[in-house]
């Protein structure tokens, strides 16, 4: 078992989530789909010994760490006043 990493990516379109090769979203920010991973990694990091992380690519296109497991407080909101909607598959949209 391996550390489960979110990827935070743009499809040229909206914000999504890849985990474990799979797309969720679309989400309408960045920042909403950075919540939404977070809320999903935290669920997931605490059934995982390696924990879990939440990764995005900066204006260089260099990945960059926003969140890890165990090293950073759970979210608190999604966005003020709302609480992260759970990760949706793309076929759920």
């Amino acid at each position: 078992m391996t550390r489960e990493i979110y990827y935070v990516v743009f499809d040229g379109r909206d914000w999504m989530i890849n985990h474990r090769g799979k797309h969720y979203g679309p989400y309408s920010s960045q920042k909403e789909a950075i919540a939404v991973a977070v809320d999903s990694a935290q669920n997931s990091g605490g059934r995982n010994p390696f924990g879990a992380q939440v990764r995005t690519r900066d204006a260089n296109n260099e990945l960059r760490i926003e969140w890890t497991y165990g090293n950073h407080y759970p979210p608190l909101t999604a966005i003020p006043g709302d609480r992260p909607a759970r990760v949706r598959t793309t076929s759920q949209v």
